[in-house]
């Protein structure tokens, strides 16, 4: 009886589908037009984009670029010794309008093109925009562009997956002539 019924299991799984077995469908011809994104090729694009000189003019361009692979970013233009202020900043793809008086903020020293991690909590307060992380699970990353920009980037992604995509992001820019 078990034979039987383990013969028949076997056959149903090697039933091919009915739509490969219609002649009108070449199977190798359809998965040659899909392509898996990767998109750390797709970041590593920017230093194309930008190949000339980064001004202060095209900064906020290259900037909103990122809103492709990240959920939520900000542009910091260095005001004091250490106080930053907001110069532009992005929300889910979108650009928030920056007609809003936002407060300085402190960020810590660091090298040009290193990186510093944080929980992105204590960030978003500082903005009143706690309510995008309403479960705590994302991450900021602190990247300066130059002794005076910085940008911060925030994710949801996971580690590995969001350190090997920060930096890409890193390797991308320190190819990038930053003018600022």
């Amino acid at each position: 009886m078990f034979k039987k019924m383990n013969s028949k299991l076997e056959a149903l799984f090697e039933q091919k589908p009915d739509i490969l077995a219609h002649p009108e469908y070449n199977l190798n011809e359809t998965q040659k037009t899909f392509q898996i994104i990767n998109n750390n090729q797709l970041i590593e694009n920017l230093s194309y984009v930008f190949e000339g000189e980064v001004t202060q003019q095209n900064l906020e361009s290259l900037f909103l670029q990122l809103s492709s692979y990240f959920e939520i970013g900000f542009l910091m233009q260095k005001t004091t010794k250490a106080d930053y202020k907001m110069q532009s900043a992005f929300v889910y793809a979108k650009k928030i309008n920056s007609t809003k008086e936002y407060p300085s903020m402190r960020l810590p020293v660091s090298p040009v093109f290193h990186i510093l991690k944080t929980p992105a909590v204590s960030f978003l307060k500082k903005f009143n925009m706690q309510t995008l992380d309403p479960s705590n699970k994302m991450d900021a990353y602190l990247l300066a562009i130059s002794p005076t920009q910085s940008i911060v980037l925030i994710t949801l992604m996971a580690e590995p997956w969001a350190g090997l995509k920060i930096h890409t992001l890193q390797n991308t820019l320190m190819k990038i002539n930053f003018n600022l």
